[in-house]
C-alpha cells in the first residue's frame, strides 16, 4: 500500500510535507516511532531539490510505502 502526493517547489511546503507524512503513516498503520526520523530525511532531502534545482518549478512527488518493519520514501524530482 502506498500513499502519494505532489508538492510545490518552495520552502514553504515543508509543513505540508510534514502533515502529509503524519496522515500517510496512520493511514499505513506504520509505527509512529519512525515518524520523526522520516520527517527528518524527507526534509532534507526536500529542502537540497529546492536549493540545488533551481532550473524547475516542478512540483516534487513524494511516495510512501509500508514494508515489512518500516516504510519506503520515494521523493521524485521532476525536469533536471
Amino acid at each position: 500500500m502506498t500513499a502519494h502526493r505532489t508538492f510545490r517547489r518552495s520552502y514553504d511546503s515543508i509543513q505540508d510535507i510534514f502533515e502529509f507524512t503524519a496522515d500517510a503513516f496512520a493511514r499505513l498503520r506504520v509505527d509512529p516511532a519512525l515518524l520523526r526520523t522520516i520527517d527528518l530525511v524527507v526534509e532534507e532531502l526536500f529542502t537540497n531539490m529546492v536549493k540545488y534545482s533551481t532550473m524547475s518549478d516542478a512540483a516534487v512527488r513524494i511516495d510512501l510505502t509500508k514494508v515489512a518493519g518500516g516504510v519506503e520514501v520515494t521523493l521524485t524530482d521532476y525536469d533536471v
